[in-house]
């Protein structure tokens, strides 16, 4: 998403919001590219619970991409 103040926080919350433990956060900006890349482990109950965590951050303005990637 794109580099602003607040945008860790905003995505955070949403993770939150949708009642989602979160075990690990990092967050790495780009300064040249104004953008930053937050990557965050999350306990996921089902597929329903994926989907709506997913929906609900693509909502934060600002958010260019949302992925998830299985270790």
């Amino acid at each position: 998403g794109l580099e602003r103040t607040g945008v860790l926080s905003e995505v955070l919350q949403a993770v939150t919001d949708v009642k989602t433990d979160y075990t690990a956060v990092t967050a790495r900006g780009d300064r040249k590219r104004g953008l930053v890349n937050i990557l965050i482990t999350v306990n996921i109950r089902n597929y329903d619970h994926l989907n709506k965590l997913v929906e609900r951050v693509k909502r934060i303005p600002d958010i260019y991409t949302v992925r998830r990637i299985m270790q």
